[in-house]
């Protein structure tokens, strides 16, 4: 899978996230698309 861009994971629902090569802490936001009530998630570490 093609990680290098958003990446849907459902309907609504993106991975908007970071792939960094050989680091333990990798940045995993999400956004839910639901119009003007959207919201961009990111749950930090572990």
């Amino acid at each position: 899978m093609a990680t290098d861009g958003p990446v849907q994971i459902a309907d609504g629902v993106w991975w908007v996230g970071t792939r960094l090569e050989n680091d333990q802490f990798q940045c995993h936001a999400y956004f839910i698309d639901n119009g003007a009530d959207s919201v961009l998630l990111d749950p930090g570490r572990r």
